[in-house]
């Protein structure tokens, strides 16, 4: 029975994809990396206020600066809290999804 199985699948085409040599298209509700966009933020924080895990902080380096949303990916559950709550939709998804590194300094978005 079971080297029966093995010589059956011996024979047959590979179900998985040749990935990463091949891409496929991905689909466009991809929930990837959140880009920020400085020229459309109003400074609410609202994503800040929304985020379940703390990804999303604000930084101000002084009085005059306006300030700037950093994500940190590797506290992000990619749930999109912020990006749905966002009233002028300065955060977005894009479809970069390959995020694995080894320095968890290069997890922190530097929009």
């Amino acid at each position: 029975m079971l080297l029966r199985d093995v010589l059956k699948s011996l024979f047959k085409k590979a179900v998985t994809s040749k990935y990463p040599f091949k891409k496929e298209k991905l689909p466009e509700a991809l929930r990837g990396k959140i880009k920020w966009d400085s020229e459309k933020c109003i400074r609410c924080l609202t994503c800040v206020r929304v985020c379940p895990t703390g990804a999303c902080q604000f930084f101000k380096k002084n009085k005059n600066d306006r300030g700037k949303i950093v994500i940190d990916f590797s506290k992000c559950s990619f749930c999109y809290q912020c990006v749905t709550n966002c009233p002028v939709k300065a955060l977005i998804h894009t479809q970069e999804f390959e995020l694995a590194t080894r320095d968890r300094t290069k997890l922190k978005s530097d929009s």
